[in-house]
């Protein structure tokens, strides 16, 4: 949880990846800073197949569920995150993030559907905005236990979360279904942050938009503990997803479906992604 960006140290080479039709291929080694750690070796293994990945994310999700448990009683160590816990929990909150609030802004409809990925327990994002009526649907993998942790805090969340992994949306929602879908601080938990934005875009109608959030290079300042498995970056305004494994240019890998903005902001990446796809 801490804010404050570290230098990536170290140098090594990794496959940059991109991603067509026919699944994921190596097209060239970049030079990478990377922070070294012991258990890099068998670490990399697993993060080259999608069946480690998910091992991983479930060994590891525990630590996730603990975090939230203490969160929402209010434990001690949790005072900085007590007036975030009211507001997440007050249904009268205008949407958070400025990003979000300047697309609902642009967007003529009277009624706008916003998916929230990785929402926790509690969404951050909020409930209203003025002279429009929102759509607010937050999901995460997590929901069922999230579920037990409000019945035993005695919270009742504005919004409850739906039980949905980030890769399984288009298989839940179908294509073409929100206005927006929005991640903040999530997909960097997740077994596979590509397949979820590829999920995202899907899901969204022509036109619609995503965006994503996240702490620059969480997982390099975390050390790659808990869930914290990837780190989001930027390079020259592209969109960058790597971990000591591999590293996806996330624009390249989306193609013709997706124009993809991203920029940093403090110690925050964001992202912004326009489906151009009418399919």
């Amino acid at each position: 949880m801490d804010d404050t960006p570290g230098a990536r140290a170290g140098l090594d080479r990794v496959a940059r990846l991109t991603r067509s039709t026919a699944g994921a291929q190596i097209v060239q080694n970049e030079p990478v800073n990377r922070r070294p750690n012991w258990w890099t070796g068998p670490r990399r293994a697993l993060m080259h197949f999608g069946l480690g990945r998910r091992l991983w994310w479930r060994a590891r999700k525990t630590s996730e569920v603990d975090f939230w448990a203490a969160w929402l009683a209010g434990a001690p160590g949790t005072e900085q995150w007590a007036s975030d816990r009211e507001l997440r929990l007050d249904h009268n909150t205008e949407i958070r993030d400025p990003v979000v609030r300047a697309e609902i802004e642009s967007n003529a409809a009277e009624e706008i559907s916003i998916l929230d990925v990785g929402a926790g327990p509690l969404t951050w994002l909020g409930y209203r905005y003025p002279g429009k009526t929102l759509t607010i649907v937050p999901v995460d993998p997590l929901a069922d236990e999230y579920d037990r942790l409000l019945r035993d805090a005695g919270l009742e969340p504005p919004i409850r979360t739906i039980r949905v992994a980030g890769e399984a949306l288009h298989e839940h929602f179908g294509s073409r279904r929100f206005d927006i879908a929005y991640a903040t601080n999530a997909l960097d938990h997740s077994a596979d942050p590509f397949a979820i934005i590829s999920n995202m875009l899907t899901v969204v109608r022509p036109g619609g938009v995503v965006i994503l959030r996240h702490k620059r290079n969480e997982g390099e300042q975390a050390r790659y503990g808990g869930l914290h498995q990837w780190n989001f970056d930027v390079d020259d305004r592209s969109l960058l997803l790597w971990n000591n494994a591999v590293e996806l240019n996330v624009g390249s890998a989306l193609g013709e479906r997706a124009s993809t903005t991203a920029w940093r902001s403090d110690h925050e990446v964001i992202a912004r992604l326009v489906r151009t796809e009418a399919d």
